[in-house]
Formats: structure tokens, sequence, C-alpha cells
């Protein structure tokens, strides 16, 4: 029923399993709702994430110890050079290419405290392995290495 967040379709597929149902391996799809004529469209400027070039640079600017409100500036000015979409207080709509202040430090915030423990990226790597796929054990084989 997110209708605002693409083309205004209110369609739903409601899928329903019962036990007579299972048994004989089916499944019921029931569609609600009317499809709407209208083509797709992307989602609006406000529910957009943030894009990987605009994350670059905002961690780019985390380097050179700049502010969330000077990244933003600084974002703005570059996407209404680019010819973005602009709202009547001349400020770019596509929080893609130009999010918010909060999300900005957000962004930021969490860059600076990924590096903060100095744990090696080994380690890391070792630790969501385990929490992926639980724990494993290399099975190696030392028949032929010579150890003297």
């Amino acid at each position: 029923m997110e209708i605002k967040s693409r083309h205004g379709c209110d369609v739903q597929l409601r899928f329903e399993r019962t036990l007579d149902l299972v048994y004989h391996r089916l499944v019921r799809v029931v569609i609600m709702g009317r499809h709407s004529a209208l083509p797709w469209s992307p989602l609006p400027y406000e529910f957009r994430p943030i894009s990987p070039q605009t994350k670059q640079a905002i961690l780019r600017g985390v380097i050179h110890k700049a502010t969330a409100q000077k990244m933003r500036d600084q974002l703005d000015v570059a996407a209404r050079g680019a010819g973005a979409a602009v709202d009547d207080r001349n400020s770019v709509l596509d929080q893609g290419l130009v999010p918010p202040k909060k999300r900005i430090q957000q962004l930021m915030t969490d860059h600076r405290r990924s590096g903060r423990r100095r744990v090696p990226a080994f380690e890391v790597i070792d630790r969501i392995l385990r929490c992926v796929c639980g724990p494993f054990h290399l099975s190696v084989d030392v028949s032929s290495v010579n150890f003297s």
C-alpha cells in the first residue's frame, strides 16, 4: 500500500498456503486492487538512497576534516552545476545526490568509528565469516610437509 513510492498502483499479492494446499504442493495467489495504467516512475527524490559517488565524496571530506554542512554545500553546488532538478529555494531535490545534513553526519560518524579499534582486516573478515557461516575448521594435510 506504499502508493507514493512508485507509480500509484495499489495491487497487492497475497499468498495463501493451507494444510490441504501444502499436501497437494499448491499455493493460492490472490491478486487484490487495481493496476494503474501509468508508466513506472523512479523513487521520489526524498526516498532515494545516497549514490555511491556521493558517498565517496563525503568520505573524501572526512579525510579533509570537512563538516557535514560544508560537505552538503559542496555537493549541492556540484549537483546544480551538473543540471540536477532544484526546488524554489534553488536547493537540489534528489537526496541521493545531496543528502540531508543528518545523513551526512551519520555517514561521517560511522566511517570515523569504523577504524577506532585498529582491528586488522583479517580479524574483521574472520568474525564476519564466523557470524554468517558458524564455526568452521580448515583441514590441512601436513603429511607431505618436511619439518626439518
